[in-house]
């Protein structure tokens, strides 16, 4: 049983090359913050390990960029996409669209939602006039027109 508890402890810490134990000579091995021998339990907390530097924690912090498709009347913008990016607004999540026409960014004009309109609307304009409505459908896919 000891020497499944070895190989599972063996296999799950990864080795720190060219170190050894100064107690037993043996092999130290990463820990959390720390290099730790397993056969005789040494631990040492002189030399800092480097680590990966965090990412971001979710797709808000992220600015997530969403790729949407033209979902309005036009058959010839059919296959148009649009670039949006989620940011920080205050409390809520905004919308940072580029402008499909000029690659500019747009800023966000008005939000509109209404017992008659059944889907959510906002509408961005760029500062060469612009305007662009993304909305989202029954499904909640983003789309712009």
């Amino acid at each position: 049983m000891n020497e499944t508890v070895g190989k599972t402890m063996t296999n799950t810490i990864a080795k720190h090359p060219a170190l050894d134990c100064p107690r037993c000579t043996a092999r130290l091995f990463e820990n959390y913050e720390e290099l730790l021998c397993v056969h005789c339990g040494y631990t040492d907390y002189s030399k800092p390990l480097p680590r990966p530097k965090a990412g971001p924690r979710n797709a808000l912090n992220a600015a997530t960029l969403w790729i949407v498709r033209y979902v309005g009347d036009s058959p010839n913008m059919a296959n148009d996409l649009m670039h949006v990016r989620t940011e920080r607004s205050g409390y809520c999540i905004g919308y940072k669209a580029t402008c499909p026409y000029c690659k500019s960014t747009m800023s966000q004009s008005s939000r509109r939602s209404s017992k008659r309109i059944e889907k959510r609307e906002e509408r961005h304009r760029c500062d060469h006039g612009h305007i662009v409505t993304l909305s989202w459908d029954e499904e909640g896919e983003l789309g712009w027109k």
